[in-house]
């Protein structure tokens, strides 16, 4: 049975920073045609879409790349600047897949595998979004699924942020793959048909609080969303983009969810802190698990 696979990736076309020349995206489109290349049966295409100012030569290398299993689609920033959320949308109605794959294209795969476990697990009738670990380059954890903070306010955190990658938190639940309040846009499965039944992502959420509040739509309609730790992937947090929340962004995502933009109904509120102390040691950077 073929597996059809559409990467959706919203990019510019840069690089990370001064000291490398070879734009993120080839980066992306490397570590995934690496960490695929043996898989059977999977039917896997790229719907690149490009924000303005994106090179021509980094559109022709793509193509090369991709051996042209690709859609590069351009999307023009608005007036009130780029939509993250309007960018991936314009990508997944250019897809044909089953499943996409919505990601960042600072985002690096590690080893294969990660195909299988996401499609088994976002093709289940109950399952809306599927999240990853996300590890920084030092292997500290970036991304575990996301949780309620109290301690900001009640606004969206990083489950384990800046924690050992080989912690199993509280009762071994963080080396499970479970049910969490939201996962980030960053790295995300979840099947095409879903995606559309909830109206993809929210454009009055163009930077932050898109990829939650996709969760949250999905949840609303039984949909549950899950992490899986058997997927590990180096993820350069922003190296796209600056980062930052707006006041505004807050107000929004609060007016669109009331209590619920401040309840995460899974971990009891103890067990989650105690994961949080769980911090990487000090001292010197740990090998990266991809060598970076």
């Amino acid at each position: 049975m073929r597996t059809s696979v559409s990467v959706v990736v919203p990019t510019r076309g840069g690089v990370h920073d001064e000291h490398s020349d070879t734009p993120l995206i080839l980066r992306l489109i490397e570590s995934i045609d690496r960490t695929t290349m043996r898989e059977v049966g999977l039917a896997l295409e790229y719907i690149v879409v490009c924000d303005e100012g994106f090179p021509a030569y980094v559109r022709d290398a793509v193509y090369e790349l991709t051996e042209r299993r690709v859609r590069m689609v351009d999307h023009r920033a608005g007036a009130d600047g780029f939509n993250f959320s309007a960018a991936v949308n314009a990508g997944v109605m250019e897809a044909t897949g089953d499943f996409l794959i919505i990601i960042n294209d600072d985002v690096e795969l590690i080893a294969p595998g990660w195909v299988p476990e996401l499609v088994g697990l976002a093709g289940r009738a109950d399952v809306g979004a599927v999240g990853v670990k996300l590890l920084f380059a030092d292997a500290s954890i970036q991304h575990l699924g996301m949780t309620v903070q109290p301690a900001q306010g009640g606004l969206p955190y990083h489950h384990n942020y800046r924690g050992r990658r080989d912690t199993t938190g509280y009762g071994g639940r963080l080396a499970c793959t479970r049910a969490v309040w939201a996962v980030t846009g960053a790295f995300m499965a979840i099947e095409r048909r879903k995606f559309l039944e909830v109206g993809g992502m929210c454009t009055a959420l163009p930077l932050n609080y898109n990829d939650v509040d996709l969760c949250l739509k999905l949840r609303a309609l039984g949909y549950a969303t899950l992490i899986t730790p058997f997927v590990e992937a180096v993820h350069l947090e922003s190296a796209s983009r600056n980062p930052g929340v707006q006041p505004w962004e807050t107000v929004r995502f609060k007016a669109r969810w009331g209590s619920e933009a401040g309840h995460d109904p899974f971990p009891s509120p103890r067990i989650s802190w105690i994961d949080l102390d769980d911090r990487a040691p000090e001292g010197p950077v740990p090998a990266s698990p991809a060598g970076y």
